[in-house]
């Protein structure tokens, strides 16, 4: 892990509602499929698709100095459901979250106080996350998307949390290089 004493920072953005709508508009067919499934996490392979339908969301990271990026994840939580716990098996160390639909809900981290992880097959495309169902952990820290963007550490163990009657959506975006300049942002 890079990064070990960091776990999570709001990012400002001034442009948050232009930035939502973009995303809810390309995103809008897979967010409808995830929500039949209640639960699930898809890659984003369109990724020049994706750069052409958010102006904005471009724009607010090249400001912010951010890399190209390594890929995109649209992640959906049903209502009334916790998502695993876990920490992410990815190359990079950071992820900028924003959330589209998150009222009420948030990303809780965890501490191992004994226990180890163990690797776990994800989704279709030959991802693995890192379980620590045999593990003993303890509540660290949380952050909500209710308000703006969020920086995070995926290494960190974690889980979402969807207390709510609705389906909490939200999209996980992972560059090129981490954008460890943001830590101090």
């Amino acid at each position: 892990m890079k990064y070990p004493d960091f776990w999570h920072k709001e990012i400002p953005c001034s442009n948050q509602q232009a930035i939502q709508a973009e995303l809810k508009t390309f995103l809008a067919d897979r967010i409808t499929k995830l929500e039949k499934i209640g639960i699930g996490f898809e890659h984003i392979d369109d990724i020049q698709g994706f750069v052409e339908a958010t102006p904005s969301l471009n724009a607010w990271l090249k400001e912010l100095g951010c890399s190209f990026y390594r890929n995109i994840a649209l992640v959906v939580i049903g209502a009334n459901k916790n998502q695993n716990i876990h920490t992410d098996a990815q190359k990079n160390d950071l992820a900028l979250n924003i959330g589209l639909q998150v009222k009420n809900t948030t990303t809780q981290m965890y501490k191992i106080a004994e226990g180890e992880p163990v690797e776990v097959p994800y989704g279709s495309q030959g991802l693995v996350y890192i379980s620590y169902k045999n593990c003993k952990i303890e509540p660290y820290t949380n952050f909500s998307l209710e308000f703006q963007p969020v920086l995070f550490n995926t290494k960190h163990v974690h889980n979402v949390v969807n207390p709510t009657d609705a389906t909490r959506i939200a999209i996980s975006m992972r560059f090129i290089e981490d954008p460890a300049h943001l830590l101090n942002h």
